[in-house]
């Protein structure tokens, strides 16, 4: 399993469905790596071209989502990210419902994309009140001192994945691997990747 490349991916979105018309408003995607903290592969505010839901206008600045990169300007770079990896999130299928839908309304069909849940895997590993990543974080000491934020909730999954990584056998961890669309194209799609797309966070 070390062989494998991992990627953390955490999305913010302007809601809980992507069918219902949300978007993805924020993306932090982290190279795994065992021992140290990995690259922040990127990291950016997502312009969704809607409104950004009552609980995100309490905390972003509008001006900053307006100067955001679209998903189409983010495309061909979090393709290049993702491009035969395995993913790790928390709630991973919401996150993968909204990568593959956004890619989706842009025409770019994408083949299987493989996932480990670390709330799934905590709920098989850790006997805990709730399996939020939050609740998490809490139990196992983790620093996570602004939730709801995409860079700083991978860099938590990222932790909690490392934990529960050493925690599970290998045999294990194995048959917890999962895909999220098996009748998908099976061909990584090309885009032009633009070395230097425009990138907008919180911090400006």
């Amino acid at each position: 399993m070390d062989r494998v490349k991992f990627v953390i991916i955490d999305c913010e979105t302007t809601g809980l469905e992507y069918a219902a018309g949300d978007k993805i408003l924020e993306i932090a995607v982290v190279g795994y790596l065992d021992e140290v903290p990995g690259e922040v592969l990127l990291h950016t505010l997502v312009n969704p071209r809607r409104s950004i839901g009552q609980f995100h206008e309490k905390l972003l600045d509008p001006k900053l989502i307006s100067e955001a990169p679209t998903f189409e300007d983010i495309a061909a770079v979090l393709l290049a990210c993702l491009r035969d990896k395995v993913v790790v999130a928390h709630n991973a299928k919401f996150d993968l419902q909204f990568l593959r839908g956004e890619f989706e309304d842009l025409g770019i069909s994408l083949p299987p994309l493989f996932y480990f849940c670390t709330c799934a895997l905590a709920r098989k590993t850790f006997d805990l009140r709730s399996y939020s990543l939050t609740a998490c974080c809490e139990a196992l000491t983790i620093d996570h001192t602004t939730p709801h934020h995409a860079l700083p909730d991978a860099r938590a999954v990222e932790s909690l994945f490392r934990i529960l990584k050493g925690r599970i056998p290998y045999s294990t961890l194995r048959r917890e691997l999962r895909a999220d669309k098996f009748n998908a194209h099976r061909e990584w799609p090309c885009l032009a990747l633009d070395t230097s797309p425009r990138m907008r966070t919180r911090e400006g």
